[in-house]
C-alpha cells in the first residue's frame, strides 16, 4: 500500500534488497565424491537442527515410495525408481524436514518488526523464522502486518477481485512449493473467476525449453522417461550440476559409466557431480568408501557458449557424413523432418573459428564430444537452468533438438530430449485439470 501511494505521487521507487555479506566469499576446494558420507553428514545436521531426528528418519523411508503409502518428494520431479528403497537425496530430505519444522512466526513477531525493517533481513533469516500461524494483513498506517480472521481474509480477497474491471487484471502466481492437489484447486478457482492468468516459477525456470521444443517438436514436454536412461548409450548433461540440481540423477550416471556407456558433462565448471559419486543406498559402496566416476568427458564452455558448442557438434557430424553414411540418419531425416537442407547450409556457413570463439571450447574438444555422439547408437541430451536462463536459451535448445534429429534420436527407446525440470507441479500447474 505504501509503495502504491508513493507511485501515485510520481515518486521514484527504490529497489530494496537484503544485506550483502561482508568480505570476500569463503570457499575451499571440495575433493570428496558427490553424495556419499558428505551428504549423510549434512542430512544428520539438518535433522538435528530441526529437532526431527526420529520422525525425520522415518519419513525418509516413505519418500518416493508411492506404492507403499509413501509420498512424492517435494524437492524435484526426478522419476521414482520402482522397488528401490531410500530413493532420495540430501536436498529432498532437507525439503521434507523443513515441511515438518516446528518453527513458527506469530503475531508477536510482526508486532515487533515493521515491514520496512524486514527489508534489511536476508532471505535465509526470514525463512528461518518459520511458518505463519494465522492470516495476516498489511496495515499501511503502522507499517506492520496485523492478524485478520479467516472470514475477513476471504472477504478482503473477494471484495478485491469483484472490484476489478476485468478478471484478467488479476494474476494467480504459484511457486514449486505448492503441492499438486492445491495447484488443482487454485487454477480451478482462477478459471471460475474468469481468467487463466496463472504464471508460475516455470516461466523463469523452464519456459525457454517449452517454447523451443514446441516449435521444433510440437510438444513442450521432454521425450524420455527413466527407462530410456537405462537403455541409452550416451548422455550429454548440459548446464546442470547434478549433485545440487538433480542429485538422484547421480545414480543412473554412475550406472551408465559402469556399463561402459558414455557420459559427457557440459558446464563452465567441473563440479562434484561431474566427477565421481558414492550412491547412499548402495550399502557396500558406502561401507568401503568406493566411488564411481560419473563422467567420461567434461567440456567447459564459456557462459552461454552452449549454442555455439551444439552447432560445433552438428558441424562435425555433418562433415563426417560426407565420408560415413552412418554419421547421420538420412532415412529418419527424410521421413520425419523438414528443413534439413536449409539447416545444413546454415551449419556449413558457420566457421570453425566462430564456433570456437563463441563457445570458448577448443576445436579438438568439440570433436571429442561429437565423436561420442556419433558413435552412440542412442543418445539423450539433458539440460537445466544453465541453459534455460540465458538470453538466447530458446535458440540454444532448438539447436540441441537439431543435434538430436541429425541421428534420429527421437521417438525411440534410449534416446531423446530430457529437460531437467524441478518440482512436479511446476510443469503442470497451468494445465492441471485440462
Amino acid at each position: 500500500m505504501r509503495r502504491q501511494e508513493r507511485a501515485a505521487a510520481d515518486q521514484p521507487l527504490e529497489p530494496r534488497v537484503g544485506p550483502v555479506p561482508k568480505g570476500p566469499p569463503v570457499s575451499k576446494p571440495y575433493t570428496h565424491p558427490a553424495a556419499g558420507w558428505g551428504a549423510a553428514k549434512a542430512v544428520t545436521e539438518v535433522l538435528i537442527d530441526e529437532r526431527e531426528v526420529v520422525l525425520g528418519s522415518l519419513e525418509m523411508l516413505k519418500m518416493n515410495q508411492e506404492d507403499s503409502g509413501g509420498f512424492d518428494c517435494p524437492g524435484c520431479a526426478w522419476p521414482d525408481t520402482k522397488g528401490l528403497a531410500l530413493d532420495l537425496c540430501e536436498n529432498g530430505i532437507k525439503h521434507t524436514t523443513w515441511e515438518m519444522t516446528r518453527k513458527r512466526v506469530t503475531r508477536e513477531f510482526f508486532a515487533s518488526h515493521s515491514v520496512t525493517s524486514l527489508f534489511d533481513w536476508n532471505d535465509h533469516d526470514l525463512e528461518a523464522e518459520g511458518r505463519l500461524t494465522e492470516p495476516m494483513v498489511y496495515d499501511p498506517k503502522t507499517d506492520h502486518y496485523v492478524p485478520i480472521g479467516w472470514a475477513d481474509a476471504f472477504k478482503l480477497f473477494g471484495d478485491s477481485v469483484r472490484a476489478l474491471e476485468s478478471p484478467d487484471q488479476a494474476a494467480y502466481y504459484t511457486s514449486g512449493r505448492l503441492g499438486n492437489e492445491a495447484s488443482f484447486l487454485y487454477q480451478l478457482m482462477a478459471r471460475e473467476l474468469g481468467t487463466n492468468n496463472q504464471p508460475d516459477c516455470a516461466n523463469m525456470c523452464t519456459e525457454a525449453g517449452s517454447r523451443a521444443m514446441l516449435a521444433s517438436l510440437g510438444t513442450g514436454k521432454g521425450t524420455v522417461d527413466l527407462k530410456d536412461w537405462e537403455a541409452t548409450d550416451a548422455v550429454f548433461v548440459v548446464g546442470i550440476n547434478a549433485a545440487s540440481n538433480a542429485p538422484r540423477m547421480l545414480t543412473p550416471l554412475a550406472q551408465l559409466y559402469r556399463k561402459g556407456k558414455k557420459v559427457v558433462h557440459i558446464n563452465p565448471q567441473v563440479e562434484a557431480g561431474a566427477t565421481r559419486t558414492i550412491i547412499p543406498h548402495e550399502i557396500l559402496a558406502m561401507a568401503t568408501f568406493h566411488a564411481t566416476p560419473t563422467s567420461n568427458l567434461n567440456i567447459q564452455p564459456r557462459s552461454a557458449g552452449d549454442m555455439a558448442l551444439m552447432r560445433g557438434i552438428a558441424k562435425a557430424t555433418l562433415e563426417r557424413a560426407e565420408s560415413d553414411e552412418h554419421a547421420i540418419d538420412r532415412q529418419f531425416l527424410e521421413r520425419h523432418t523438414e528443413g534439413f537442407e536449409a539447416y545444413r547450409r546454415v551449419v556449413e556457413a558457420t566457421s570453425w573459428d566462430e564456433i570456437v570463439h563463441q563457445s570458448g571450447v577448443a576445436k579438438e574438444d568439440i570433436l571429442k564430444a561429437a565423436a561420442i555422439y556419433r558413435e552412440a547408437d542412442r543418445s539423450i541430451i539433458t539440460w537445466g537452468l544453465g541453459v534455460n536462463q540465458h538470453e538466447h536459451a530458446v535458440d540454444t535448445i532448438r539447436e540441441i533438438v537439431n543435434v538430436l534429429l541429425l541421428r534420429g534420436n527421437l521417438g525411440r527407446e534410449g534416446a531423446g530430449a530430457a529437460p531437467n525440470r524441478g518440482h512436479s507441479n511446476v510443469q503442470g500447474n497451468r494445465t492441471c485439470g485440462i
